[in-house]
């Protein structure tokens, strides 16, 4: 009897776990391997700027696909050093470079911003945007699109890095959660000051 009951224990235990399985897969799709088709440059360098004024901070990217299908954003999130305080992402925006894959960091408007030479003017949401197949390091600026993470500008004395951008996306039913290295992404506020690479 105690050999029936354990028997039963063990096939209740794996339909449940291929129930969970097949639960998975019907809410997200099958989770592709690494970053999957969907690019932005993985930096080993360091950017570090002080900003003069409390205002959003801009950093741009360019993004690409190399896939064969068009991949569709759910969520772009960074991540940070416990070095300093956490950078607090405000807005993540899709538009198209003004020039060949530029990287910029900076004001995110006014007079010093850091967009005007790089993304062209019109950027909307990037959660549920399609970046195209075939955008991979695209020849012609009007067809590489751009990421633009909004971030709030540091307080006072204190700095924020950006160790990594982390973006979910789907190509179909298949979805991923890519990570980018960032290397060293530094912004200062007031009296803050971008420490030197030793």
């Amino acid at each position: 009897m105690l050999h029936l009951v354990r028997r039963r224990t063990r096939w209740l235990a794996a339909v449940g776990a291929i129930a969970a399985v097949m639960a998975a897969f019907l809410a997200w799709g099958p989770i592709g391997l690494g970053n999957g088709p969907l690019w932005l440059p993985v930096s080993s360098g360091g950017y570090g700027w002080t900003e003069l004024r409390t205002e959003p901070v801009a950093y741009v990217l360019p993004i690409g696909n190399h896939g064969h299908s068009a991949a569709v954003i759910d969520s772009v999130a960074v991540t940070g050093s416990p070095r300093f305080a956490l950078p607090a992402l405000q807005d993540a925006l899709i538009g198209h470079m003004a020039r060949y894959a530029c990287t910029a960091l900076g004001p995110f408007s006014g007079h010093e911003s850091a967009l005007p030479g790089c993304v062209q003017p019109r950027q909307h949401g990037a959660t549920g945007a399609v970046v195209a197949a075939g955008t991979y390091l695209a020849v012609g600026r009007e067809r590489q699109p751009a990421l633009v993470l909004v971030l709030a500008g540091p307080r006072p004395r204190q700095c924020w890095e950006i160790t990594a951008v982390v973006v979910r996306y789907h190509a179909g039913i298949r979805h991923w959660v890519a990570t980018f290295p960032q290397g060293s992404v530094i912004t200062c506020g007031v009296g803050g000051k971008v420490p030197s690479a030793s």
